[in-house]
């Protein structure tokens, strides 16, 4: 947990939240924002756990594919289980099997290219981590995104290789917290002191698997590093943090935020990105217009309703209008489950609106 997320449970405690944002008929367009001398585009303001259990994603849908979302599973609870394996307090890294890890990230990678909206349902899909010990699915989730992040930007193979292994360790280190971390209260201050230091275990703990890049030790050691300087542990700014730590640092924040905890909810995409937004100086700019445009505002997965009262779920993207993507309408206006195949593309339907985002 970094500070600036300690920050924002705070105040979500004591204030009232950000509110739910009503999108009216003819939703305002992005507002852009100047950060860091690059152009970043703000969405418009809004008027105790068990052992591992394989988690169940949300029910597959009608017409899905079957076939690509039970590989994409698979490979997901396969990554479960190597992360419950590798953070045992008792783990012997010097025996950790190096070619394990790297054929889970390869296999991630190739699916997040093949299967990219499956892969990123599984990565925010709210109800995992109440499954499980919510660290494993953590680190999961932020490899997925980060691979995804890495594809948008254009990374060769082995970047993403390095990108996708450096995600899927980077918080080992808290092996040493997870009596802590795992509590149904939230962390005291004493304890979230503590558990800073992960990031050093990390680097030390990773140092002892044969095979692993230098660039998978630095990563675990500054993914909570902060442009700004106001990160640890080492207080980095600007071009001293690796890029692959700032993509790792971001999301670390933007999947922490979009799960529950026992004592909390989940924030909603858009409350998320506001969040960050507001702590923009701690971020690449870059990485928040890629995070958005990728991810969105309304996320692959997301069920919301329409302002036809149509119940839909969010099923692709519209990079060049992130307020408008592709549903697939599950129940008609009159809440009766849709029986034929309906897409609606918003950005092509001005009179269909996201009225809100509905709880699963």
């Amino acid at each position: 947990m970094s500070d600036i997320f300690k920050k924002i449970e705070e105040r979500k405690k004591t204030d009232k939240g950000i509110q739910p944002l009503p999108v009216s008929a003819a939703p305002p367009l992005d507002t852009p924002i100047v950060a860091h001398h690059e152009t970043v585009f703000q969405p418009a303001p809004a008027p105790a756990e068990a052992e591992i259990i394989t988690p169940s994603p949300q029910p597959i849908r009608q017409n899905i594919d079957v076939a690509a979302f039970t590989e994409c599973e698979k490979a997901y609870n396969d990554a479960l289980a190597l992360m419950q394996e590798i953070m045992k307090e008792d783990a012997i890294y010097e025996l950790i099997d190096i070619h394990r890890i790297s054929a889970i990230v390869d296999k991630i990678i190739d699916l997040a290219r093949a299967h990219p909206e499956k892969m990123t349902e599984l990565a925010l899909n709210p109800d995992v981590s109440s499954q499980t010990t919510y660290i494993f699915c953590h680190v999961t989730n932020v490899c997925i995104l980060s691979i995804m992040i890495g594809l948008e930007l254009g990374y060769e193979p082995y970047r993403l290789k390095e990108l996708g292994t450096a995600s899927l360790l980077h918080d080992v280190g808290m092996a040493h917290y997870l009596e802590i971390i795992s509590q149904a209260n939230k962390l005291s201050k004493e304890d979230f002191e503590r558990t800073k230091n992960h990031t050093l275990f990390a680097a030390k703990m990773l140092s002892s698997i044969k095979g692993l890049d230098d660039v998978v030790f630095e990563v675990a050691r500054q993914h909570h590093e902060h442009l700004d300087g106001s990160g640890y542990p080492d207080g980095l700014k600007g071009s001293q943090i690796h890029e692959y730590s700032s993509i790792v640092g971001i999301l670390d924040i933007y999947e922490a935020m979009m799960h529950r905890r026992t004592y909390r909810t989940e924030f909603q995409a858009r409350e998320t990105i506001q969040e960050i937004l507001k702590n923009k100086s701690a971020y690449d700019p870059k990485l928040i217009k890629v995070l958005i445009n990728k991810i969105g505002i309304f996320p692959i997965g997301s069920l919301v309703e329409l302002n036809t009262k149509e119940l839909a779920r969010v099923v692709a993207l519209n990079s060049n209008n992130i307020l408008r993507p592709v549903v697939k309408i599950i129940t008609t206006c009159n809440g009766e489950e849709c029986t034929e195949e309906k897409r609606v593309n918003l950005a092509t339907e001005p009179a269909i609106w996201i009225r809100h985002l509905d709880k699963e």
